[in-house]
């Protein structure tokens, strides 16, 4: 049965779009189950038997721990992209905190809130570039600067250093996505001068 996983679009004449289990025990783990048909139970059909369908992101939910009903923010479904996006329902939602779904995280222009560095995590090591940059050390933010934005106000500045400090010490926020990708720009560009 499905263990990580993505399956969308499926279809069945009778039950069950995705998985359907007569008299059996399916186990399915870190999945999404999203916009399948059929005629009766879209999503799961399971007739008899039991089941074990645990942190996975499923339309129209289902019981079973860990499990979710949101939008999995997919990348570019009309093309064929399944790849989610970094602020994604599915982030960090998998038993033991790994990423529900089949592929990695991460859309073209995507980018992780507060991975100053673009190492595709949010660390110390994202905090000391961003001191770096600030203090004219270090290297500019690889593109977008938004990455940088750790509080999600679409300024790139030393409150940002702070938040994220704040989250990775424990009582903070996540860092968050302000959508200022084509929003306009920090004055100037990526200098040092602006985004101070």
């Amino acid at each position: 049965m499905p263990f990580n996983n993505t399956i969308v679009w499926n279809t069945a004449d009778g039950f069950g779009g995705a998985p359907y289990s007569e008299n059996g025990s399916p186990v399915v783990l870190n999945t999404i189950l999203w916009d399948d048909v059929a005629s009766a139970d879209s999503e799961i059909a399971i007739n008899g038997g039991t089941s074990q369908i645990t942190f996975s992101d499923i339309m129209g939910g289902w019981f079973g721990d860990g499990n979710i009903n949101c939008d999995p923010s997919f990348c570019d479904t009309i093309n064929g992209d399944f790849h989610v996006s970094y602020i994604s329902c599915c982030m960090n939602g998998g038993a033991g905190g790994v990423n529900i779904g089949a592929y990695e995280l991460g859309c073209t222009g995507d980018f992780l809130p507060g991975d100053a560095n673009a190492s595709e995590a949010v660390n110390g090591v994202d905090v000391v570039y961003m001191v770096n940059y600030f203090k004219d050390l270090g290297p500019a933010f690889p593109p977008p600067i938004w990455r940088a934005d750790a509080n999600g106000n679409c300024l790139v500045n030393g409150i940002d250093v702070g938040y994220l400090i704040n989250f990775l010490k424990g009582p903070g926020l996540a860092p968050r996505d302000g959508n200022c990708v084509g929003a306009g720009s920090v004055p100037g560009g990526n200098s040092r001068d602006s985004a101070k």
